[in-house]
């Protein structure tokens, strides 16, 4: 299991956000490079399907999208998110606005969107912006 700790608006495990996208490559190793939409303003990096790295139109790394499967750590404590009660419910104590809208989950504290379809969390978005 891939663990990724992180530090809401500054970077998941070690990739720093506002890192240059070959510095992001060499960090994290085999990638496959394609464009998640038509309507995406840059191409996106796979990294063996452990997650989705985004850069905005200077290829700088603005987001981290981490699969299933993953570990999320927060100053040094799980965030699990096999339990959609039990995720929503970590994030509030920390992040009490936090909340979901529609089947998204979104805490702006920690930078963190999740998909929630089914009241299953398939998804875990990073960024340094707005979520």
């Amino acid at each position: 299991m891939k663990v990724y700790e992180f530090v809401p608006h500054k970077q998941v495990g070690v990739l720093r956000f506002g890192a240059d996208r070959q510095s992001v490559r060499r960090e994290a190793g085999q990638y496959k490079e394609f464009r998640k939409t038509k309507f995406s303003e840059n191409t996106t990096d796979d990294f063996d399907s452990f997650f989705h790295a985004y850069y905005d139109k200077d290829d700088r790394l603005c987001g981290v999208e981490i699969f299933d499967g993953a570990q999320l750590l927060y100053e040094g404590t799980v965030i699990s998110w096999e339990d959609y009660a039990a995720f929503a419910k970590q994030i509030q104590k920390i992040d009490p606005a936090a909340g979901l809208d529609g089947e998204v989950f979104r805490s702006e504290a920690l930078g963190l969107r999740a998909y929630v379809p089914h009241d299953a969390v398939e998804t875990v978005f990073l960024t340094a912006g707005k979520v």
